[in-house]
């Protein structure tokens, strides 16, 4: 299932608190922030894309 871009923020809002509560974990830490580093390629595509969107609507003008 795509994932809407608010979803993704609030899952990166999400991961940053449990990063911040697991400051002495190291594993949990690297995990979390895996998790994060997935989420932001994806985050970086779809802005990619609706970039694109917006200037293909903008040339049509």
């Amino acid at each position: 299932m795509d994932k809407s871009l608010q979803e993704s923020f609030n899952e990166v809002e999400n991961l940053l608190e449990q990063l911040d509560e697991n400051k002495d974990n190291l594993e949990k830490s690297i995990e979390i922030y895996q998790q994060a580093n997935e989420i932001y390629k994806d985050l970086k595509n779809k802005l990619k894309s609706y970039k694109a969107k917006v200037e293909i609507i903008s040339s049509d003008e």
